[in-house]
């Protein structure tokens, strides 16, 4: 009878390990486990050091509260979380898995986050490094660009946090008509934040002909249950006249 029972046992635990090695594929891997694919992250000290060479750059634009006690301040410093922990270094990313030759530039999203430093300090707070003074004259430049969307401006000036979006580096945006996306997180909540980054690692394809092809597969991932379709708005722009040249110190 002790016999049978232990045979019995052991039948159960190779049943269920079956059974999880089977059906386990199927449960939905964490934005935690995901290999970061097509995006990075950087810093931003001054205006103009964004590196030219990526498919996508997307600014990081916050109000700077930092008091994690209130909504707003456990908001942005969710979002900064997730870019920093979840997304790569430039120096990290990968095309696959099994091809780790570094970023494919072209390819890639790159955050770009306003900081105080160049470089973010080994454990240190990226909300507590936030550069107040630049993401204003970033959205200064942005709001300058959409001058036929009033309504867009007003909520990137008294609204955050926000990511916006953008085929070429905000001073290149001088010299052609181009689009946004103006992904509005003002009311998303911060455990979210982490798929609204993932939303984000989408290959871009280098040689699309209209801009707003850069935003597709991103701006479905977000309307996937994670933000309303009046949060995601796709602006054309024209900055050939919008954005003085000596805002970059030239």
């Amino acid at each position: 009878m002790k016999r049978f029972i232990r045979l019995s046992w052991l039948y159960l635990v190779i049943a269920t390990l079956l059974m999880g090695g089977c059906f386990g594929e199927k449960t939905p891997r964490g934005v935690d486990d995901q290999i970061p694919l097509y995006h990075v992250w950087g810093t931003l000290a001054s205006l103009g050091e964004e590196e030219e060479g990526y498919g996508l750059y997307t600014y990081v634009i916050l109000d700077g509260n930092s008091n994690t006690r209130t909504e707003g301040g456990r908001r942005n410093e969710a979002l900064l979380n997730a870019i920093v922990n979840v997304t790569a270094s430039p120096g990290e990313a990968v095309r696959s898995p099994s091809d780790p030759t570094g970023v494919h530039k072209q390819e890639s999203n790159i955050f770009y986050i306003p900081l105080t430093q160049k470089m973010l300090p080994q454990l240190a707070s990226p909300l507590a490094l936030y550069n107040l003074p630049l993401a204003q004259q970033l959205v200064a430049g942005f709001v300058q660009s959409m001058q036929e969307n009033g309504d867009i401006g007003q909520r990137l000036l008294y609204s955050t946090p926000f990511l916006v979006s953008v085929p070429v580096p905000l001073p290149g945006m001088r010299y052609r008509a181009t689009k946004l996306l103006i992904a509005d997180l003002s009311s998303t909540r911060p455990k979210d934040m982490r798929q609204v980054v993932a939303a984000f690692r989408q290959q871009q394809n280098p040689n699309v002909v209209d801009d707003v092809d850069h935003f597709r597969l991103i701006r479905l991932s977000l309307l996937d249950g994670i933000l309303p379709l009046n949060h995601i708005t796709i602006v054309k722009t024209n900055l050939a006249d919008g954005i003085p040249l000596d805002s970059y110190g030239h």
